[in-house]
């Protein structure tokens, strides 16, 4: 779909909602219970006036940041765990199966009793983010290819290339998959968290506030700056989903620096392996002269790539 019409149908979209609430506003006959459109366009950027709009804004979108970071690092704490033993993946699934499974307004009513009002935003983040997220990232985590790893250890890569060429890059499609499903959810929670918990400000006191003195215009208002952030986050999200790291190849003057650091000549001498009850490799005694191509042949099963591994490292040698 090409990207005019893409947001020609948004335009049209937003234009059948705006007229359908026109219609009901003049069917219900009740400003002050059904608002016109003009009357909640007017109070939306009256709002923009108020002392207390950047503060509750500000207030909401920092609860906001912060629940879905201390998010992210608990559920990849939790999911690189889990990826790599069976045992704890089942002993924490009960943990995430209950925070799935628990109506929010309950755990928010515990809150109300546990928890200063100013937390409850941020755990109400934790808990609704923290399940999907994790089972996401243990997908992703599962899906790096250990091949790689095992090349990025020959070559000798930096944890931060590693992460940057290798994990990232299998693990970003669910991860983003799990923020953007979670980030509207995440902002319900804490919005609805600030309207009950009542801290110092915020779009759910606000919201709380403008049904106190039954000021729906204004309540809507609130509502549709809610939207619009969440909207807006998601966008930066799926924009996000598109980076990747650039990669940059070694000159031709550091690979001969590196190859410095080896022998002139690789003996090897008395290597033994065996896998069960197979002996691949005994009294293995071999000389590689640094510069030139040697060759070993052999049918399959006969150990070649069992002796790489062994020179490499990535494998251990019998004593």
């Amino acid at each position: 779909m090409r990207k005019r019409k893409k947001y020609i149908l948004i335009a049209a979209s937003w234009f059948t909602v705006l007229l359908c609430w026109q219609f009901f506003s003049l069917y219900i006959g009740n400003k002050d219970i059904f608002p016109s459109t003009f009357q909640l366009i007017t109070a939306v950027f009256y709002l923009f006036s108020e002392a207390s709009f950047l503060s509750a804004v500000s207030s909401t979108l920092l609860r906001g940041i912060c629940g879905m970071l201390l998010s992210l690092c608990l559920a990849a704490i939790l999911a690189w765990r889990a990826s790599r033993s069976d045992a704890f993946r089942t002993y924490i699934h009960p943990f995430l199966t209950l925070l799935r499974s628990v109506p929010i307004i309950s755990f928010l009513f515990l809150f109300l009793i546990w928890f200063s009002p100013e937390y409850i935003p941020l755990v109400m983040a934790l808990i609704t983010i923290v399940p999907v997220l994790t089972e996401n990232l243990i997908a992703g985590f599962r899906n790096i290819d250990h091949s790689l790893l095992e090349m990025s250890y020959m070559y000798a890569f930096s944890v931060k290339q590693k992460i940057k060429h290798i994990i990232y890059p299998a693990v970003s499609p669910y991860l983003f998959s799990g923020l953007i499903s979670t980030a509207g959810l995440g902002w319900k929670a804490i919005i609805m968290g600030e309207a009950l918990a009542q801290p110092v400000t915020g779009i759910g006191v606000m919201i709380r506030e403008a049904h106190g003195f039954i000021e729906v215009p204004r309540l809507l208002a609130w509502t549709l700056v809610a939207v619009v952030i969440s909207y807006g986050f998601e966008l930066l999200l799926k924009r996000a989903e598109k980076y990747s790291f650039p990669v940059s190849f070694a000159s031709k003057d550091y690979a001969e620096k590196i190859m410095e650091n080896f022998p002139d000549i690789l003996n090897i001498e008395g290597i033994r392996k065996r896998y069960g009850h197979k002996i691949l490799l005994s009294e293995l005694r071999l000389s590689v002269s640094r510069g030139k191509i040697t060759c070993l042949m052999a049918s399959s099963g006969y150990g070649k790539t069992t002796l790489l591994r062994l020179l490499s490292g990535l494998d251990h040698a019998e004593a």
